[in-house]
């Protein structure tokens, strides 16, 4: 029984420091991300599209100026406290007006890729959303 035991705890602590260290790294990459200028970020974000989808320079210029006009955007998003305070219909035009911005985003991406890259695009997103979902469920779990 004590072969097992002594095993089995410093798994468990070495299982909990990483866990804090993962938790660190993600706020720490939230604080520089909250701190960049949107161009820079935009630029970034751009470039490692450029490495997935093998982008041509007019194609990286042009998806830039998207990004960039997209996290404009997004620094003038509402609060929780703010949503919250909205009646029904002002929050349905917020939840409108943010589709309408998404579909826009996505008709362009549509006209600068051509098929092949629009494909894999597509299959990054996905890949995207669903980490994103798996994370929150773990959040909302504890």
């Amino acid at each position: 029984m004590k072969n097992i035991l002594l095993p089995l705890v410093l798994l468990l602590a070495i299982a909990t420091t990483q866990a804090q260290r993962n938790n660190d790294r993600q706020e720490n990459r939230r604080e520089i991300a909250a701190n960049m200028d949107p161009a820079a970020i935009a630029s970034i974000q751009a470039k490692k599209m450029t490495l997935a989808l093998d982008l041509t320079d007019k194609q990286e210029r042009e998806i830039t100026e998207i990004l960039v006009a997209n996290k404009s955007n997004r620094d003038q998003k509402i609060t929780r406290e703010q949503y919250q305070a909205m009646s029904a219909a002002d929050k349905l035009a917020v939840k409108e007006k943010k589709m309408d911005a998404q579909i826009a985003t996505k008709r362009a991406f549509k006209e600068i890729l051509n098929d092949d890259q629009y494909e894999r695009f597509e299959k990054m997103a996905k890949n995207r959303r669903g980490k994103q979902r798996g994370e929150r469920q773990k959040i909302r779990r504890g």
